[in-house]
């Protein structure tokens, strides 16, 4: 059986992190300045389309914002492009690295994910976003509260006092979604009437069980 042959190539041959970077840099570089050269000011709208999105949502892939921006800005001749925009964005102090995940398009490999600096706190956000937001202030709001039991009133007028301001906070399905916020963080609602969207009635803390204890 014939076996193929490897060669290992010396370490002076290989590119430094730094080397690699550089290179990497220059090729989005390169391919930002071509979708400019197709699409007038690509860049730039593309840039803005960051932005805007950054404003609505928490965190997010680049995949992400590229899929939504289908049929608003037009596709650069090279993908590469839009790392020279999500770099420029994060050097404007829009969005920045905040960790990884899976992305979809890279066969579920890990891809940098990013967080907005941006976020507009009286946007009309989706559902996920919403929660997303609305859970910091939930996790704040009970980790210093002494009560004994609190009312969901009591957690919208916490998050109105930080900043979540805008003005739809407490529309039919904000109450909904706020229900399973504090049923995911593990609290109970007592004495509730109306149970479905927790207008009335205390929260308080699950009571741990016998399966709790053992976890």
């Amino acid at each position: 059986m014939n076996q193929m042959m490897q060669f290992d190539l010396p370490m002076s041959l290989l590119p430094t992190k730094s080397e690699a970077r550089k290179r990497a840099d220059e090729g989005m570089q390169k391919a930002g300045d071509h979708a400019d050269e197709e699409h007038a000011f690509w860049r730039q709208e593309a840039a803005r389309f960051v932005s805007r999105f950054a404003e609505t949502h928490v965190d997010f892939l680049a995949e992400d914002v590229i899929n939504a921006s289908r049929g608003i800005v037009p596709a650069p001749p090279d993908g590469r492009a839009w790392g020279c925009v999500f770099k420029t964005a994060a050097k404007d102090s829009v969005i920045e690295k905040i960790g990884y995940r899976p992305a979809k398009t890279s066969n579920l490999s890990p891809k940098v994910l990013w967080g907005s600096r941006v976020l507009d706190l009286h946007a009309d956000f989706s559902e996920l976003e919403w929660k997303k937001v609305m859970l910091n202030y939930v996790r704040a709001f009970t980790a210093n509260t002494n009560q004994d039991g609190f009312t969901t009133s009591a957690v919208f007028n916490y998050a109105r006092e930080m900043g979540f301001t805008h003005q739809q906070t407490m529309r039919q399905e904000h109450l909904a979604w706020m229900v399973d916020l504090l049923k995911g963080e593990e609290f109970e609602l007592h004495g509730a009437i109306g149970i479905k969207t927790g207008a009335t009635g205390i929260w308080r803390k699950t009571a741990c069980n016998a399966e709790c204890v053992e976890r």
